[in-house]
């Protein structure tokens, strides 16, 4: 199978300091990642080489050609802050000169649910909705890859259990490849097929846990022996990583 995109023995330093690798990540078509490690292991340095807005001091970032549009969705939602709901959305397909952007980024909208919201600017917005915006942005240009820094880092328990639910739905619709950054150990194991855990930085692979469920989530799958197995399986990884920079 052909990847879309993979990361080979990156490695980089900001100011002299090693911040990254040697790492590894190869992406298949339509699977997902997350990503999991310590604060300042490298997760979001990762993205930022995989999203292309940065280059590896060593290593190799690598493409598939003809694969399509790489889209990203960061933490804060980076909306303008003048600007209505629907032009946010809309400004990928205007900075490219595609036809019929309104239309395509109002179906955006009503793809997560704020057909309602298209004339409401980001003040208006909760802090969910905001995120549901930068989500229908980043989907407007139907991406082969998707990577999510930690895009539900700022929002309540309820919101992110809503928002990793919208995200799977939206996934089964056109099968981008996802990575995904998270903390949250739970959150990682319910929206991803693969789980990689990293060492504290400068971030290694420390272990990989596949998830054996479907996607998008069974009900209730949160109350599964599955859930908890993957869940207890990636914590362990991570402290063993943790031992292991100590010692």
């Amino acid at each position: 199978m052909t990847e879309v995109a993979a990361l080979r023995a990156v490695e980089v330093a900001y100011g002299g300091r090693p911040a990254l690798g040697p790492f590894d990540l190869a992406l298949q078509p339509g699977e997902i990642v997350a990503l999991v490690g310590p604060s300042g292991c490298g997760k979001s340095t990762a993205m930022r080489l995989l999203a292309g807005l940065e280059q590896p001091a060593k290593g190799e970032v690598a493409r598939t050609p003809d694969r399509g549009e790489t889209a990203v969705v960061f933490q804060a939602p980076t909306l303008m802050p003048w600007s209505s709901a629907l032009s946010n959305v809309a400004l990928p397909l205007a900075l490219t000169g595609v036809d019929g952007q309104r239309a395509r980024a109002m179906q955006a909208l009503e793809r997560v649910g704020l057909g309602h919201a298209a004339r409401l600017k980001p003040a208006q917005l909760s802090g969910g909705m905001a995120m549901r915006v930068s989500l229908a942005r980043a989907l407007v240009v139907t991406p082969r890859l998707l990577l999510l820094d930690e895009p539900f880092a700022a929002l309540d328990e309820i919101t992110r259990r809503r928002l990793a639910d919208d995200v799977l739905a939206l996934w089964a619709e056109t099968r981008p490849a996802i990575v995904f950054v998270t903390h949250n150990v739970e959150e990682a194991v319910y929206m991803a097929s693969r789980v990689v855990v990293m060492t504290p930085g400068p971030g290694r692979f420390a272990g990989e846990i596949r998830i054996d469920a479907p996607l998008p989530r069974p009900a209730q799958f949160r109350l599964s022996g599955a859930f908890r197995e993957a869940v207890e399986n990636v914590s362990a990884d991570l402290e063993r990583a943790m031992r292991a920079r100590v010692a």
